[in-house]
């Protein structure tokens, strides 16, 4: 049964975690979560058709959960869909969204939920995201889209004495883990499938940002990012989505003419990287070049 249902509780908190061929990684969040001293919460873990039996034996070892089985992998935005569908289902008053390579500090649900509960202007919360493999650097934003450089802009930190301990605005928090309320989810929708991996959290937060509500980094929520641990960086399937979606991402929010520049600058500094620093350039090109057809084609999900 979950969590809410033991302690004879409605949950404050529907947690929606995606898990696709990645046990351990999934299975050290999950305890993490379990850990909460906060604990009026559910947990829904959504299955995108994995192929090593991983969930299977999470919901073996995690049976207090809810595990939803997608019959086809949906990606980020739809596999976040499903989970969130469910738990707005059970009337939960925030959600929060974490990928399944985060490990949160024991206090972390409690110190998100109490800034939601204070800050009426906030529209998402999200906890001081620190590096997995170097704890003493952390994530000052979650890096908003400089469509004049073609990426997103994260700037890692060293934490001092001189960091910021209170709550503060960001332009876009770390999407990996962002609670958000619900009453915005059923007013604006949930994550654009058409983002299948990356760019959903970013359109997501950005829609919200446009309505209005703040972005609130809290420093007294802590939480640890090992960094695409599920999809491996520099792979091609990061190098497709992470073309073609920020191409959609710029078409979605801006006009033809940065449109037009992106797509120009992006493909020449990507074809460039390739060219002079890749083992496998000819495959990366392909895939590149796949991406950059796709959008011109309007060609968005699930591809490759």
């Amino acid at each position: 049964m979950d969590v809410q249902r033991k302690n004879k509780l409605r949950s404050e908190i529907g947690i929606v975690i995606l898990n696709w061929n990645n046990y351990r990684d999934t299975q050290e969040c999950l305890r993490s979560v379990d850990k909460q001293t906060y604990k009026n919460y559910q947990v829904a873990i959504v299955d995108g058709n994995s192929t090593d039996n991983s969930t299977r034996k999470l919901q073996q070892e995690f049976p207090q959960f809810k595990y939803i089985y997608s019959s086809a992998d949906s990606g980020y935005s739809g596999g976040n869909n499903l989970g969130i569908s469910y738990v707005l289902g059970n009337k939960v008053k925030y959600v929060l969204s974490i990928n399944n390579d985060v490990v949160l500090d024991k206090s972390c649900l409690k110190e998100l939920v109490k800034e939601l509960n204070n800050n009426s202007k906030a529209g998402i919360v999200g906890p001081r995201m620190y590096s997995y493999s170097e704890k003493s650097i952390f994530q000052l934003s979650g890096g908003y889209v400089n469509v004049f450089r073609s990426k997103p802009l994260p700037k890692w930190i060293k934490e001092n004495e001189s960091s910021s301990k209170k709550p503060f605005e960001v332009i876009k928090l770390p999407g990996a883990c962002i609670m958000i309320r619900s009453k915005i989810i059923r007013s604006l929708g949930m994550f654009d499938e058409g983002f299948f991996l990356y760019y959903a959290d970013t359109d997501f937060q950005k829609r919200i940002s446009d309505k209005g509500w703040l972005q609130i980094s809290t420093p007294t929520a802590k939480a640890y990012h090992k960094v695409s641990a599920t999809i491996k960086g520099g792979s091609s399937k990061m190098l497709y989505y992470g073309s073609r979606d920020f191409l959609f991402y710029i078409k979605k929010h801006y006009n033809i003419f940065i449109l037009s520049y992106c797509f120009v600058k992006s493909w020449l500094e990507k074809s460039y990287h390739i060219l002079v620093k890749d083992n496998d350039r000819i495959n990366n090109l392909i895939f590149l070049n796949k991406a950059y057809l796709h959008f011109l084609l309007g060609i968005r999900g699930k591809k490759i």
